[in-house]
């Protein structure tokens, strides 16, 4: 649990010290109502303002590593706790567990009282109703963990089964082995 997330700060933080401590210093008592607004509001314009404020108070001085860049993004995923936290944080109703290697990795969202991944993907494929979603970060950054609140709205807004998908990325895998996983991944569902 807590020594965990405690590892994984440390690591992300050691793959470029003095620009998370730049960062840190500069624009984190300016972004705590930005980041109050993205973890607690379901209003996508709300939202993306609060994204684009955060977007321009860090551009400066976020550190400007790749490894830094994905450690940080990386945490999500790597704390299973921030996922249920997330849940209970955006409204309720909405279901989430991890999507098995069969299909290429990733996350389930469904709403609650709809069937999920197990029962909907034994539908006829007339009868289900999915969604498959490819995380931003440019085929570098990100996972399907830091695009919860996207995938958990997509879910609700749709009232259809979500699979956020993992894809490989850089420097561990080379062009185009992340579209290469995203097209594994759409023709096994």
């Amino acid at each position: 649990g807590l020594c965990v997330c405690c590892l994984e700060i440390m690591r992300c933080f050691f793959a470029a010290p003095c620009g998370w401590i730049r960062l840190v210093c500069k624009c984190l008592p300016c972004a705590l109502p930005e980041l109050c607004i993205l973890c607690c509001s379901h209003d996508g314009d709300t939202r993306m303002g609060a994204i684009e404020r955060l977007m321009r108070l860090s551009a400066a001085v976020v550190p400007r590593t790749l490894r830094a860049l994905q450690l940080a993004t990386d945490v999500t995923k790597r704390l299973p706790l921030l996922r249920k936290i997330h849940l209970a944080l955006s409204g309720g109703g909405v279901e989430a567990c991890d999507a098995q290697e069969e299909v290429g990795g990733g996350e389930w969202f469904w709403l609650s009282r709809l069937p999920g991944p197990a029962e909907a993907l034994h539908q006829s494929m007339e009868e289900r109703k999915l969604v498959m979603y490819i995380h931003g970060g440019a085929f570098v950054l990100c996972s399907p963990a830091t695009h919860r609140a996207i995938t958990c709205n997509i879910a609700r807004a749709t009232g259809a089964l979500v699979l956020a998908v993992k894809y490989r990325r850089p420097p561990d895998c080379v062009f185009p082995g992340a579209l290469d996983d995203v097209i594994a991944t759409y023709r096994r569902i």
